[in-house]
């Protein structure tokens, strides 16, 4: 069930940061976190640690894309 629920997640964070909602980037970081948890039940440490990667970048990203402002 939980990796059902981590692709919704994933899929309506990429939806919303289409449509330029901040709240797609905060669904992004529970996807990579829901994503991390998974692979820790698995014991899939290459995947934990693209998945810790992965929320480094969306950090970043946000940070840049808040900054920006709202031309975006």
């Amino acid at each position: 069930v939980m990796d059902w629920i981590a692709a919704v997640v994933m899929l309506s964070s990429k939806y919303l940061l289409g449509s330029k909602d901040i709240r797609g980037w905060w669904l992004s970081l529970l996807g990579n976190c829901l994503f991390m948890y998974i692979n820790i039940g698995f014991q899939l440490w290459g995947l934990v640690a693209l998945g810790m990667v992965n929320c480094v970048l969306t950090v970043r990203a946000l940070l840049i894309w808040r900054k920006a402002g709202p031309t975006l």
